[in-house]
């Protein structure tokens, strides 16, 4: 709250015209003031309570996921404690977090990830096990050149990636 205060001098106090202009000039400032303070206060709280999603210094950011201290950050700022606040997602948007890979790990199965138990899926912000060709597999077998590789993808030096063993 700011308050102005007016200090007459002599010949003002003399002149009582003077003085009472004086006196609705103090008012009047000391009013606006209190005005000007109460409309700042209400766009910070409408700003703050505007965000529907994870407010962090001074923006709104639609997702929020644990990264790590040295994790990446697409479209988006880490916080000291490892949060990941950014406004677009790499690929999988899951309660609230933005993740890079999933794996279908089934219902009772074990995730090193976040675990979604609604479908079964196991969400990472980076791959645990084994990249290939931007996908992340659980499993990575030697099949050779002429081995087959059922529910996976064979590479070309004769490995199969696979999200569930043979």
């Amino acid at each position: 709250m700011s308050v102005c205060t007016v200090v007459a001098s002599s010949s003002a106090v003399a002149d009582p015209r003077h003085a009472r202009k004086l006196g609705r000039a103090s008012i009047g400032l000391s009013v606006s003031g209190l005005v000007i303070s109460v409309i700042i206060v209400v766009v910070v709280v409408s700003v703050v309570t505007a965000c529907n999603y994870n407010y962090y210094q001074g923006s709104c950011y639609k997702y929020k996921t644990y990264v790590g201290s040295k994790g990446s950050c697409k479209n988006g700022v880490v916080s000291s404690s490892g949060y990941c606040y950014s406004t677009k997602c790499y690929k999988y948007n899951y309660d609230g977090g933005c993740y890079k890979y999933r794996n279908y790990v089934g219902k009772s199965g074990s995730c090193t990830g976040v675990k979604s138990s609604a479908d079964g899926y196991c969400y990472y912000t980076s791959c645990p096990h084994y990249l290939y060709l931007g996908w992340c597999y659980k499993y990575k077998t030697y099949v050779g050149n002429s081995g087959s590789c059922t529910n996976g993808v064979k590479s070309l030096s004769g490995y199969c990636y696979s999200k569930t063993l043979f």
